[in-house]
């Protein structure tokens, strides 16, 4: 009976688990899942753009526009040359949340 009772139990939670998956093999989220993730991705966002204004170096700094996704954030704005566009990317990368840089910015 207990031995029953441990495969019954094994077979739900194999069952439960592939319930949760998507097709796509990611897991569903819930709405509180995703507005926590969004809440996270605008506090990341935020914490790059202060370090971007704050940086005396980038001149173009008011122009930089930061988003976040899912840890991927994405720069957009302009830069003077190619060192102001590389160290706003290098504030971006060592920002804590941020996974992965997607450099957009344009020279002027």
């Amino acid at each position: 009976m207990n031995a029953r009772r441990t495969t019954s139990l094994a077979i739900f939670l194999s069952v439960a688990s592939l319930a949760a998956c998507t097709s796509n093999g990611n897991y569903a989220y819930t709405n509180h899942q995703r507005n926590r993730i969004a809440a996270m991705d605008a506090d990341t966002a935020a914490r790059v753009r202060h370090m971007i204004l704050a940086d005396k170096q980038i001149a173009l700094r008011q122009t930089v526009t930061v988003n976040v996704k899912e840890g991927e954030a994405e720069l957009l704005g302009e830069a003077r040359n190619t060192q102001e566009r590389a160290r706003a990317q290098a504030i971006a990368q060592r920002t804590p949340g941020v996974r992965k840089v997607k450099n957009l910015m344009t020279l002027r």
